[in-house]
C-alpha cells in the first residue's frame, strides 16, 4: 500500500509504503454432542518504507490460540486462551497470554433472550501504525494490558402481526487497563499516541434495531445506539489528573441511523440519514477546559440502475445538513455543509446484476 502525506504549513510531502504478508490456519473438531474444539496458528509479517524513517520498520507476529464450546442445556460455556508473540526492531519482543472465559444462557421459557456474560485478559500491542505512522508514530509505546467483565442482555423479536423484526441489546462493561494507547493531538498539527499507565472504564451499551422489512418492493430499516462510556485516568494519585475523564472521550454518544430503498423493474432508488449527538469531550488532563457538545447529522440519496452487462450509479451525499459549527478538536473547526455527486459505473463482464 502507497500513501502520500502533504501539509504545506510543515513542509512535508512524503509518500509511505507499506507490505503485509499472512499465514493463519486453523483447526476444528467436534468433541462430542454440543463440544466443539478450534485450534488456530496465525503468522504475519509487515514491513514499511518512509524517507523519514531512520531505521528498518518492520514486525513479525506468530499467535496461537484455542477456543472452546461447551452446551450444557440452555448455557454455553466459551472458553479461550491466546498466546501472542511479537518480534520488533532494536531487538524488542513481546509475548503476552491472555485467558477468557464467556458465557451465554438463553432460558427454556424464553427463546427470544439470550444472557450473556464475559471475563478476561485483554491485551493489545502497538499497531505498525501506533509505531510508525509519520508523522506521530511512537516507537517507545509500551502494549496495552487490563483485565475486564462485561454482561448482557440481547433480546430480538420476529415478524408478527404486522410488526416488523426487531432486536435490542444491552451491555454493561468495566476494564482496569495499563498503560492504554490513546492517539491524542499535538502542538505541531497532527496526533501522535501515548501510553496512560492507568486507565478505569467503565459504562453501558445499548442498541435498537429494526430489521430490513419489505412491504411490496419498498424496504424500509432504523437503528439506534447509545454509549455511556466512563473513563478515568488512574496513573498517580499525585498529579492533577487523577480521576479525570481521559482527553477527547466523550462520556454519551448516541447514533440513529434511518434508510429506505424502492425497486421499480430495473431501478432502485434510496435513502439514508445518519445522525451523531457527541457530548462534552475535556481537552486537558486536569478537566478545566473542554468542548461543547454537537450534533452532527449526514444525508445520502442514491440510484442505481442494472443491466445485463453493467450497473449505472448516483449518489448525492450531504455531510453536516444543519450547517452546524463544531469542533472534534480544540482550534480546528469542522467543515460546513458539503454536497457531494457521485456518478458510478461496473463492468462485471457476463454476469447479471441485482439490486442490493
Amino acid at each position: 500500500m502507497s500513501l502520500r502525506y502533504a501539509n504545506p504549513f510543515l513542509d512535508i510531502d512524503d509518500t509511505g509504503r507499506t507490505h503485509s504478508f499472512s499465514l493463519d490456519t486453523y483447526y476444528k473438531h467436534q468433541l462430542s454432542a454440543g463440544n466443539t474444539l478450534k485450534i488456530g496458528l496465525d503468522n504475519a509479517m509487515r514491513m514499511a518504507n518512509h524517507p523519514s524513517l531512520a531505521e528498518k520498520a518492520n514486525e513479525f507476529q506468530t499467535s496461537l490460540y484455542a477456543l472452546g464450546e461447551q452446551k450444557l442445556g440452555a448455557l454455553v460455556l466459551l472458553p479461550s486462551m491466546r498466546l501472542d508473540r511479537y518480534e520488533l526492531p532494536r531487538d524488542q519482543s513481546i509475548t503476552a497470554f491472555s485467558p477468557n472465559i464467556g458465557i451465554n444462557i438463553n432460558p427454556a421459557f424464553l427463546s427470544q433472550l439470550f444472557i450473556k456474560a464475559q471475563a478476561g485478559r485483554s491485551f493489545r500491542p502497538p499497531t505498525f501504525n501506533d509505531r510508525f505512522w509519520q508523522p506521530g508514530g511512537t516507537l517507545e509505546l509500551k502494549p496495552e494490558t487490563g483485565w475486564g467483565y462485561e454482561g448482557g442482555l440481547l433480546w430480538y423479536g420476529d415478524v408478527q402481526d404486522g410488526f416488523p423484526a426487531w432486536s435490542s441489546e444491552v451491555t454493561v462493561f468495566r476494564q482496569h487497563i495499563s498503560d492504554q494507547i490513546t492517539w491524542l493531538p499535538t502542538d505541531n498539527g497532527y496526533w501522535s499516541p501515548i501510553n496512560v499507565r492507568g486507565v478505569l472504564v467503565s459504562g453501558f451499551e445499548s442498541s435498537f434495531r429494526i430489521e430490513p422489512t419489505s412491504r411490496g418492493n419498498l424496504n424500509t430499516r432504523v437503528e439506534l445506539i447509545y454509549h455511556l462510556t466512563d473513563a478515568k485516568n488512574q496513573s498517580d494519585p499525585t498529579s492533577a489528573s487523577y480521576n479525570k475523564p481521559l482527553r477527547y472521550s466523550p462520556k454519551h454518544l448516541f447514533k440513529a441511523m434511518l434508510g429506505a430503498n424502492k425497486s421499480v423493474e430495473k431501478w432502485a432508488f434510496g435513502m439514508d440519514v445518519f445522525s451523531q449527538f457527541t457530548s462534552e469531550r475535556f481537552v486537558t488532563e486536569d478537566g478545566s477546559s473542554s468542548l461543547p457538545s454537537y450534533l452532527n447529522t449526514d444525508m445520502r440519496i442514491h440510484a442505481s440502475l442494472a443491466t445485463q452487462t453493467a450497473q449505472l450509479s448516483f449518489q448525492v451525499i450531504m455531510e453536516n445538513v444543519f450547517d452546524r459549527d463544531y469542533e472534534v478538536i480544540k482550534g480546528y473547526l469542522m467543515p460546513p455543509r458539503v454536497l457531494r455527486f457521485e456518478l458510478g459505473i461496473q463492468w462485471p463482464g457476463r454476469r447479471n446484476i441485482t439490486h442490493p
